[in-house]
């Protein structure tokens, strides 16, 4: 007897838009079942209609062999299923426990016992090492802190069939091996996993199946032994990919970025970036590589006027911009792509058009919106986005799809300096593909980039300098080669090297 089986599950939406046709998928206790796909292929749509986000228009669920109807969220935890969601669903100002609290299952009580709460969030805590503060305030959090907060949740909820919709998007490497090794705890423990990944790597290391979807069609189902990354990518994509990067040797042209001495705090009111000295020369991609949690994003955000810098200067082109306005720095030539999309780079609320030039200027302060939904064609071809329509709201795509959004609306400001922090976070191998190119393309023509990411191989792959960051400073430079692995990995860890 299967944990869940889904039987020919059909979704449409408005537009006569078919998300997916006659599905069937399965999952075992105590297994691992990875969902693939390329960004829109019907994963995450598939996804909610399990967890009661979406309600499926043909099809049968089954949770231990007994026919459900799950018609919400609450009705999918009464059944047993927890999601571990790509994009966050906490409130900022409550702390780690009352966010707990809040999913908690209804049990006749108006009140929640709160310390009971924190007592058995610190239990799941330390048997999962999530090492998370039940008191802490989620707006203190880390991006990968708020992700434990989540699987948290879940697991407090004891649930027997667990979905993680891209878990290891916000995670470090180290992170994500603690994590995997929850996950083999909780298949010990008889749970169901469902694992969407882009990430073929971890999906090839931690999968037990692995079922392919493609334009919301079912294209295979393959046991652990039947998989590697070549036959899994062959099956998402239509053919064999490897990563075809444009990029050919740059000559760095005049400073365009200096920052010297730079102090910043962070939402905690702790120093994050300490006594910091960075140089960034147009056409080049300076890749800044550390664990998550040394100032990465106090950095980013200090450029780009989001934060206050309270120690030494930021110059941009020759001019001191310590002080300057976000409008300012905008119109100077500083384009930036934040880390959550969903929350920071767009507004979720508003069209594609709308969040395409939501951030250019408007000296008539009248808005042409003939002239701005002609132009948003072109860059839905020319970036490649998916949606039904230049005018509906941007929350309806996915992740792939938001974040060419993003990636558009920036590049296309003619910017000198743009900032880029994990681009290519939940994006399958096409969408990285583009973004790659996409970046070395800017480079070309003369823009320089900063790029913080997670990930080595995409730190590795498209930067021409590599900077180590360890607890808000820069420990030194690697060349982006294989052989200076090592190296780099000692100087994240703040071990100084010699040159």
């Amino acid at each position: 007897m299967y944990l869940l089986e889904l039987k020919n599950i059909t979704k449409r939406f408005p537009g006569n838009v078919l998300a997916l046709d006659d599905v069937n998928f399965d999952l075992k206790s105590g297994e691992v079942h990875a969902l693939l796909g390329e960004n829109g292929a019907g994963k995450t749509t598939l996804m909610n209609i399990v967890f009661g986000l979406y309600r499926h228009d043909h099809g049968e669920i089954f949770v231990e062999g007994k026919k459900v109807n799950i018609t919400s969220p609450a009705s999918a935890i009464e059944h047993g299923i927890g999601m571990v969601q790509q994009h966050f669903t906490l409130v900022p100002s409550f702390s780690v426990a009352e966010n707990i609290a809040l999913g908690m299952k209804k049990s006749g009580h108006f009140r929640v016992n709160l310390k009971k709460v924190i007592r058995k969030i610190k239990e799941l805590s330390d048997l999962y090492n999530m090492n998370i503060d039940p008191n802490a305030k989620i707006w203190q959090l880390s991006v990968s802190e708020k992700q434990k907060v989540e699987i948290l949740k879940v697991l407090y909820e004891e649930a027997k069939i667990i979905i993680f919709d891209e878990p290891t998007a916000v995670l470090t490497p180290q992170e994500s091996e603690s994590l995997f090794k929850a996950i083999e705890l909780m298949k010990e423990n008889g749970k169901g996993i469902i694992f969407i990944s882009h990430k073929l790597k971890e999906v090839v290391k931690i999968s037990d199946r692995v079922t392919v979807l493609k334009n919301g069609k079912i294209i295979g189902t393959l046991n652990k032994e039947e998989f590697n990354e070549n036959r899994l990518a062959r099956m998402m994509v239509g053919k064999d990919f490897t990563f075809n990067i444009q990029k050919a040797d740059n000559i760095p042209g005049k400073e365009i970025l200096n920052i010297e001495n730079l102090e910043v705090r962070n939402d905690k009111g702790i120093l994050a970036v300490k006594g910091l000295n960075l140089i960034i020369k147009e056409g080049e991609i300076l890749g800044i590589a550390g664990v998550a949690g040394n100032g990465q994003r106090e950095l980013a955000e200090s450029i780009v006027g989001l934060r206050k810098v309270e120690k030494g200067k930021i110059k941009f082109c020759g001019f001191d911009i310590t002080n300057a306005s976000v409008r300012k720095r905008l119109s100077l030539g500083i384009a930036y792509v934040p880390q959550d999309r969903k929350e920071t780079a767009t507004c979720p609320n508003l069209s594609v058009v709308e969040n395409l030039f939501i951030r250019q200027k408007n000296k008539s302060r009248i808005l042409n919106q003939k002239k701005m939904l002609k132009n948003s064609r072109e860059l839905i071809k020319k970036y490649s986005i998916v949606t039904r329509s230049e005018e509906q709201p941007i929350k309806f795509l996915s992740g792939g799809n938001m974040q060419k959004v993003v990636l558009a609306r920036e590049f296309e400001l003619s910017p000198k300096l743009i900032i880029v922090e994990h681009p290519t976070r939940g994006l399958d191998v096409k969408a990285m593909e583009f973004v790659y190119n996409s970046l070395i393309k800017a480079r070309n023509k003369g823009v320089a980039i900063l790029l913080i990411a997670g990930d080595l191989d995409e730190v590795f792959a498209i930067s021409d300098r590599v900077a180590i960051i360890f607890e808000g400073k820069i420990m030194g430079y690697v060349e982006p080669e294989e052989s200076k692995v090592n190296e780099l990995g000692l100087m994240m860890a703040g071990v100084a090297v010699e040159a």
